[in-house]
């Protein structure tokens, strides 16, 4: 399962650089991204489940007090929404490309969350990097479950 995700991991960074390419930067708007993209009913069930995992653990998280067991099992859920949305969401190929960007940064993120001799500060930033790449997901796709977490 770990090489699983890992390869996916480098499946989406590679996904992500052609969208950053012709998109810009996720949650930079450009002429050819300005407008929203409508979100599927998989891809904001999953998102909202990654908003409460999160907003349950945030203020452990920004005291310094989650353990690394936490950020493991924190990683281990983005892992698993992040796989599900990519197994059902079903976006325009536009839409698909900027999430992919959000999703690789998701996992890349988790990946340092999990990692077996990472301190508590490099946990403490991974988590904080799924929270900054959740909160500009919102801000290019229409979703009525989201809400922005605070950092």
């Amino acid at each position: 399962m770990k090489v699983h995700l890992n390869i996916l991991a480098l499946v989406l960074l590679a996904v992500s650089a052609t969208a950053f390419a012709r998109y810009g930067p996720p949650g930079q708007a450009t002429q050819e991204n300005a407008s929203r993209f409508q979100a599927d009913a998989p891809l904001s069930r999953e998102m909202a489940a990654l908003r409460a995992a999160f907003a349950a653990r945030l203020p452990a998280i920004q005291a310094d007090h989650l353990d690394a067991a936490g950020y493991t099992a924190l990683g281990a859920e983005v892992d698993t929404r992040v796989a599900t949305i990519i197994r059902e969401c079903r976006l325009p190929s536009d839409a698909d490309a900027v999430l992919h960007g959000y999703l690789g940064r998701m996992l890349g993120a988790a990946a340092r969350m999990r990692k077996a001799d990472a301190d508590g500060t490099a946990r403490r930033d991974a988590a904080l990097e799924v929270v900054t790449a959740y909160n500009a997901y919102g801000n290019r796709f229409a979703d009525p479950a989201w809400k922005a977490l605070e950092r």
